[in-house]
């Protein structure tokens, strides 16, 4: 048998004679191996030490793709090759050092091989084709990434192949991961959450568009099927309100979803990016042209009108839309949109001339401003994921748009993500900072996040590119001093050989630093749950409940009010799913409601910071996050064991502050622009009593909207209606009526209200 081998370091494959069956190597164990005779040297497909390249003669299979599931510690799994020909010979490899790059005959510069390899073991594929071996993960095997790579050789053909270089996180086992999931569909009344379409097709938004402040669902999705949208009905519950937005073409291939207060009349609008104007098959050139874009304007009454026509949002070109995302780029108080748009698996291919929009807000339509504000059209890049963020901390936010690749190749990288930096004037310029933009070859979600408490706001990107050069996507930019430095996912815990498309950052544990959630495309790859040490750090949490989806889309909102944030996995070709947060700490929270005056009233833009003793976090309202999604956006800060919060400041995009001190946990806090935050308050009050019936009705309404809960003292609670937004309930045989009833709420405000006789 004949094993070899290439590495960073090595000028030819080490090659090793053994002439002893076949055999597993034991985990964790380098072989001991007879030396080799003088023989012709194997050809083999690459060689690391900058000698040209060696072409892979005779290879007459796929090219070896490792199967290794997620790692988990105390669980046994299997390392496994298949579609191999019978008697090819399959040495596995690891190491905990990584990769290097080099040339191969398949593509100069494409190829890599581990650092430091060890050898795990050695099988012989059988007529199937297929080899595996076993893989123990100790007990006590300590998180963080391994690389593993096969090398795959054929003696009767004296030729040879390697695999990819795949990366793996040893997992938390179940009972020691901080947050614990379950999937909730059936007992939250989600019976219809299937979506289909293209490989871009659907994304979700957490919208409140009833303005009960509860976040309601929307599911947008693919060519011939509906949207969903159900209201939330403020006790884990959601109703089926679809028939609200019906699809103007049922025939349209939805890219997603993106909601604001687009006409600043106190309810929420809703964006639907829109591919194509019929179902796809990707496997084929698909036309060019996209369909028109979707804008559901919120009449404020629970229904909506479609206008994106009437507000300038369907593209003059056709072109097709894949991403829009929300922000007040010049703070006039009108939020805009940036609209990312795409060309891919369309004829002709390689033409770079699909130019994003900026949209400017200028009060009932949007303009298109993309020259006039310094030429953001993205290069004509296919782009799929977009955000808008301050990284400076003026208020102006920048533009980041993640695309898919080039062909640039190194050493001559080119950087294909574009960033526009805001000079406060109603124009951006290009400004990539070094070592950013060049990571993600295939950028499908992003979101921001403070994860070390230090004040800067930090960036991932998840990439969905499953070719070298590795290692493929998914950086995290950190920043200082308002710049972003280069990719540090490796030293930060939150690299993934999987193919990633949502994320959100989130304090899924309550402990006062926000976690990852990163979902992944395929099936057979598990959502990943990355939990923050406090110092930026992440460690891989199992969660058995991740299983069997193909996360295109994704969000986050505290769906059920108990104040930990629940995620929601929009899957392509099945039912999307609904997992709620079991809230295994005991940690406290906070959270906070935002209402815009001066700045835009969904107050997108804004930045909260709240401090519990000597640390601090901050939070910001997004206009789109994630993939092709949106969260909700009431704010939420885990505390820990902290029961109150020392002090809270609020920034409007407008430039207005608020400060708060000493504010009690474990409740939503309203805060108004120009009021700061207010007080509970009851409006359309009806209490009456009949005598025929001799039944007492009280009905109320809140400035809280359905987050909060009544009494009628002496009497007993009243129920909330999502439907009406009112607090309602008929006490039965009161023979004599009062003549006032008092209504405490939960936080303890009261309110003595009269009783009307009622005929």
């Amino acid at each position: 048998m004949v094993l070899f081998a290439w590495w960073l370091g090595c000028s030819e494959p080490v090659r090793t004679d053994d002439t002893a069956p076949p055999s597993v190597i034991p985990t964790g164990t380098t072989p001991t191996l007879p030396a080799v005779p003088t023989m012709p040297a194997v050809p083999t497909m690459a060689t690391l030490d900058g000698s040209p390249p060696i072409d892979v003669p005779n290879w007459p299979y796929l090219r070896p793709d490792l199967d290794v599931v997620e790692l988990v510690r105390g669980v046994s799994t299997v390392l496994a090759v298949s579609d191999l020909g019978e008697g090819v010979e399959v040495t596995f490899l690891r190491s905990s050092v990584g990769m290097g790059r080099g040339p191969c005959g398949l593509a100069p510069n494409l190829c890599s091989a581990l650092l430091s390899p060890e050898v795990l073991g050695v099988q012989v594929a059988d007529a199937s084709g297929r080899v595996e071996i076993p893989y123990d993960v100790a007990s006590d095997e300590p998180p963080g990434a391994w690389w593993f790579q096969v090398l795959a050789h054929d003696p009767a053909l004296g030729a040879g192949q390697s695999s990819l270089c795949e990366e793996r996180y040893v997992a938390l086992a179940p009972g020691e991961s901080a947050a614990s999931f379950s999937m909730v569909n059936e007992e939250a009344g989600l019976e219809k959450t299937y979506t289909d379409g293209n490989s871009h097709t659907g994304g979700i938004a957490w919208t409140d568009y009833n303005g009960d402040y509860w976040p309601d669902l929307f599911i947008s999705n693919g060519g011939g099927l509906a949207h969903f949208l159900y209201r939330n009905n403020g006790d884990g519950t959601f109703t089926d309100v679809s028939d609200l937005v019906p699809k103007p073409d049922p025939l349209l291939e939805d890219a997603g979803a993106a909601f604001a207060d687009i006409d600043n009349d106190g309810d929420e609008d809703l964006f639907i990016p829109v591919d194509n104007p019929a179902p796809m098959n990707v496997d084929y050139a698909q036309p060019r042209d996209g369909g028109p874009n979707v804008l559901y304007v919120n009449r404020g009454d629970g229904t909506f009108d479609e206008a994106a026509e009437v507000w300038g949002l369907v593209d003059p070109e056709g072109r097709r839309t894949i991403t829009g995302v929300f922000a007040d780029y010049d703070l006039d108080g009108l939020v805009d949109l940036y609209l990312g748009n795409w060309a891919m698996n369309a004829e002709p291919v390689g033409v770079q001339d699909n130019f994003g929009r900026l949209m400017r807000n200028v009060g009932g339509t949007f303009v298109d401003v993309t020259t006039a504000a310094g030429q953001v059209d993205n290069d004509g890049l296919d782009n799929l994921t977009s955000a808008w963020m301050d990284l400076d901390f003026d208020r102006y936010p920048e533009l980041y748009l993640g695309n898919v690749a080039r062909t640039d190749l190194p050493p001559n990288w080119i950087p294909d993500d574009r960033y526009y930096h805001n000079l406060g004037n109603g124009t951006f310029v290009k400004d990539m900072p070094a070592g950013v933009g060049e990571d993600a070859w295939a950028a499908m979600g992003i979101d921001i996040a403070d994860v070390e408490g230090d004040g800067d706001w930090d960036v991932y990107i998840t990439d969905n590119w499953d070719t070298e050069p590795l290692p493929r996507g998914n950086p995290f930019y950190r920043t200082e001093g308002g710049v972003m430095q280069a990719n540090t996912c490796g030293e930060s815990g939150v690299c993934t050989g999987y193919s990633a498309w949502p994320a959100n950052f989130v304090d899924f544990d309550r402990d006062g630093f926000v976690d990852l959630w990163v979902g992944t495309q395929f099936r057979n790859e598990p959502e990943l749950l990355l939990m923050n040490d406090g110092a930026g750090i992440f460690t891989p949490n199992t969660v058995p409940e991740f299983v069997d989806n193909a996360a295109h889309g994704g969000a986050v909102a505290d769906y059920d009010g108990d104040g930990d944030v629940d995620i929601f996995i929009q899957n392509t070709s099945g039912d999307s799913r609904l997992y709620a947060n079991e809230g295994i700490d005991d940690g406290h929270f906070i959270q906070w409601k935002l209402i815009g005056r001066v700045s835009n009233a969904s107050a997108i833009g804004a930045v909260v910071r709240v401090r519990t003793g000597v640390h601090e976090q901050i939070r910001r309202v997004s206009g789109g996050d994630s993939a092709h999604s949106q969260s909700e956006t009431i704010l939420h800060f885990g505390l820990g064991d902290s029961d109150h919060v020392d002090e809270v400041t609020v920034v409007w995009p407008s430039g207005i502050e608020h400060r708060f001190t000493n504010t009690p946990a474990n409740e939503v806090w309203f805060v108004d622009e120009l009021q700061g935050a207010f007080p509970e308050a009851l409006k359309d009050t009806v209490v009456g009593w009949s005598p025929a019936t001799e039944t007492l009705s009280v009905a109320v309404r809140s400035n809280f909207g359905g987050r909060t809960a009544f009494e009628v003292v002496g009497f007993g609670p009243l129920r909330y209606d999502a439907s009406t937004r009112l607090f309602t309930a008929d006490f039965k045989g009161i023979s004599t009526p009062p003549g006032t009833i008092q209504v405490v709420a939960r936080r303890g405000a009261a309110f003595e209200l009269p009783v009307l006789l009622v005929p």
